[in-house]
Formats: structure tokens, sequence, C-alpha cells
């Protein structure tokens, strides 16, 4: 077997080692985000006056109402509220207030859930064009008087990876030099000049994979 073939097989040795080892480090330390999945759960009741609403994941829901332009639609809640009144407090209201119907009847002798009706509610979490999470609600058969949204912590958004790199280089031949490096996606490609003494300016390609 003469040199040249030796070195032929050695250079494709050599390059399926790398190949390898790029594709067990893409395997292993490969970052792809954390996806959790949402499953459904039934309601859970924790007081008389406080539920866990039953959940059912769609990737497909809507909002029921306008969304503002740039918004990310992240969460659709529904929920009816029935108010407490009681028909002891009902039958006790002013003759005149029940005869005009302030109270949803004329005789105040009407069942409860036709006087005080369940109120509809619903409500939209959004992701706003500053990054903003806020909570949006709507009621077809009530008036939003007001409310609050009080967020438990900050959002932490990652931020935008850099791409560029600069910077210089110095080796035990005390040879310095200059390069810089971009990124493009899993890909670093980068260059580096360099002035060796007897070689004048020597330049480098540089090819890496990011993991």
């Amino acid at each position: 077997m003469t040199l040249q073939i030796k070195l032929i097989i050695a250079v494709v040795l050599l390059s399926l080692s790398c190949l390898f080892g790029v594709f067990i480090g893409y395997k292993v330390f490969d970052n792809k985000p954390q996806i959790v999945v949402q499953h459904s759960a039934s309601e859970k009741r924790i007081d008389k006056d406080t539920i866990i609403l039953a959940k059912e994941p769609d990737k497909n829901v809507k909002a029921d109402i306008p969304m503002p332009k740039g918004a990310t639609l992240d969460r659709v809640v529904k929920f009816s509220v029935k108010q407490k009144a009681k028909p002891k407090d009902i039958q006790e209201a002013p003759q005149t207030h029940r005869q005009q119907g302030d109270l949803g009847g004329k005789t105040g002798d009407k069942p409860l859930d036709e006087l005080c009706p369940p109120i509809d509610i619903s409500l939209a979490l959004i992701t706003d064009k500053d990054k903003q999470q806020r909570v949006v609600a709507s009621s077809p058969n009530g008036d939003i008087v007001g409310g609050i949204d009080i967020p438990a912590h900050d959002l932490t958004i990652p931020a935008e990876p850099k791409k560029w790199a600069i910077g210089a280089s110095y080796n035990s031949l005390k040879v310095g030099g200059i390069w810089i490096e971009r990124d493009v996606g899993r890909i670093r490609l980068g260059v580096e000049a360099q002035s060796v003494p007897m070689y004048g300016n020597v330049y480098t390609a540089r090819l890496g994979w990011k993991f």
C-alpha cells in the first residue's frame, strides 16, 4: 500500500470520525425548547365560592372578543356568575322597584333564576406587541364595571442570541491574528487572518457545529 493511499484512507477515516462526533453531539446536546403538553382535566371545587375550572385544550380556539392588533391569543377562560341574592332579600325590596322591573320581575314572585339570571363572562389572556401579557374581559349580558390583573411574577423572555463575534488570537509561536465568526442556525462560520513570519499573511476558514 502506497503512502498516498494511506493518506487518503486516513483522511476518510478522520472525516467519518468528525461526522460521527457531530451527529452524537447533535443527538445528545441539542437544546430543543421544552414543550409541556396540555391535558384535559375535570372541574374541582376548592370551597363553596371557588372552583378550578374544567380544562379542555383546543388549538383552534378563538376569542369571543375583538383582538388588539398585533396581539397573540394565549388562553381563553369562560365562566358564569350567579348573584347571591336570597329570595327573602328580593321579597323585601320596595314594591315600586319590583313593579318597575328593577329586579327582573313585576311582582317579585318569579323564581330566583329569573329575577337574578346568571352573568356570562369571557376572559382572554393575550400577549401584546410589547410582550406584555394582559387579560381582556367581556360579558354579553352584563356590564364590566372594573377589574384588576395581578401578575404573580415577572415574565421572563430569553434574550435574543447574538450572531456575530470578533476577537484576537495569539499562539505559542508568538503569532497573532484577528478573527470573525457568525452563527447561522446550528452552524458557525468564521475566518481568521494571521501574519506568519516567512509566510506572510495566512487566512484560515472556520466551520463548526453548535451543541
